[in-house]
């Protein structure tokens, strides 16, 4: 058995009380949990409240571990990989306190100590969430609650199936820039410009000066590793220089980015075509919080479709952790994350993807395709302008 909490509730003491709750009334089964901005259940997305995943299996193994430290992420990692380690895991699930000096850590340095001790596992999960205050979370196992640390469980099992699968849906837009200075994730110069500049001098000085949060819908797109990356800004300086979720180096290229709710729809369909190919008995949502405060309603038709391959629980982000078997894991940001688990010959909860869509959201698909089109004008004029220059 395995059961998830993702709380809404950020009170510590009333966690606690959860957590003796459930340790008393299911013994020794495996807890791992977060503080949320925003749940997920069903299809739909919810505040302020608690939800519980509870995952039981026939023949796999769960492990819980709770490292209480993210000043040193590969050690944190390390330590996971050591603890969490067991013949046959599948994969490994990780909450992590992604808020430190009121700042969002990166944690790819966390993943990438993961992956090296259990190269084999899928890696999936997310840093929690506050409700959008971005001062303090909380994730906990059965073991107990860190306010600055990483929770996670590894799952085992010969016949276990894991398969997770992401959506972006955030694309490039406008000319390509170049990062011309920058330390670490604090970016001093794009194109010889302070970021505050360029960002006045694209979006408006009334987005420049509402950073970091008026420039949600437009994060700066990065391509890595063949894994396009969309990455926002999380502090201002007073120097123009601005912090981000991502580290950059010095001359990589990045556009500006919007989210596109014209392919908002298709990445679902998309998406759920591919966990469908593989049996799906559960689905773990973990998607960042930007896609819900961006999209608003309208996060619902990407969230409704998961629930017709699995029943579906999870939570709003700060950063996604994504990472298939024996490749790379990435730090995503602004992205929707889903882990599906079955066991032995289990198949999806129905065949095909069902359009769940009420007739006033299927009117407001017409919306959808007018932004697509305008995407494309935009696109293709860009194209045509550099191809001139």
């Amino acid at each position: 058995m395995l059961i998830q909490v993702f709380s809404g509730i950020l009170e510590e003491d009333r966690i606690k009380e959860l957590l003796d709750q459930l340790k008393s009334r299911f013994p020794g089964a495996p807890i791992l949990g977060t503080t949320t901005a925003g749940e997920i259940l069903d299809g739909k997305s919810l505040d302020n409240s608690t939800v519980l995943g509870i995952t039981c299996f026939e023949n796999s193994r769960v492990r819980s571990s709770l490292v209480a430290q993210n000043d040193d992420l590969p050690a944190a990692g390390r330590a996971l990989g050591i603890s969490l380690g067991q013949p046959d895991t599948k994969v490994v699930i990780a909450f992590g306190c992604g808020i430190k000096d009121k700042r969002t850590l990166f944690a790819q340095s966390l993943l990438d100590a993961l992956r090296q001790q259990l190269p084999g596992a899928a890696l999936a999960g997310g840093q929690a969430g506050d409700n959008g205050r971005g001062t303090h979370t909380l994730v906990f196992t059965d073991e107990g609650i860190a306010g600055e640390g990483v929770a996670a469980v590894s799952i085992a099992g010969a016949d276990l199936i894991a398969n997770n699968a992401y959506t972006l849906s955030w694309v490039p837009i406008g000319k390509k820039m170049t990062i011309t200075h920058a330390q670490g994730s604090r970016v001093y110069a794009i194109d010889g410009q302070t970021p505050y500049d360029i960002y006045s001098h694209y979006l408006g000085k009334e987005v420049a000066d509402g950073l970091p949060l008026s420039a949600a819908e437009f994060s700066l797109m990065i391509e890595r590793d063949g894994v396009l990356l969309a990455i926002h800004a999380t502090g201002v300086n007073p120097d123009g220089s601005i912090d981000y979720i991502h580290n950059f180096n010095v001359g990589e290229q990045l556009r500006f980015g919007h989210c596109h709710t014209g392919l908002i729809g298709r990445g679902a369909q998309r998406l759920c075509a591919e966990l469908s190919a593989q049996p799906a008995e559960t689905a773990f949502v973990y998607s960042c919080v930007s896609r819900k405060w961006i999209l608003g309603a309208d996060v619902l038709v990407e969230l409704a479709p998961i629930d017709c391959v699995a029943p579906s629980t999870g939570f709003f982000s700060y950063g996604e952790f994504f990472g298939r078997p024996h490749c790379k894991p990435v730090f995503l940001s602004q992205t929707l994350t889903v882990l599906c688990l079955a066991e032995g010959n289990a198949k999806t909860r129905r065949e095909g993807i069902l359009d769940t869509r009420s007739e006033p959201e299927k009117a407001a698909s017409r919306q959808f395709k007018t932004m697509r089109v305008l995407h494309r004008l935009v696109e293709t004029s860009t194209r045509e302008i550099e191809t001139t220059n």
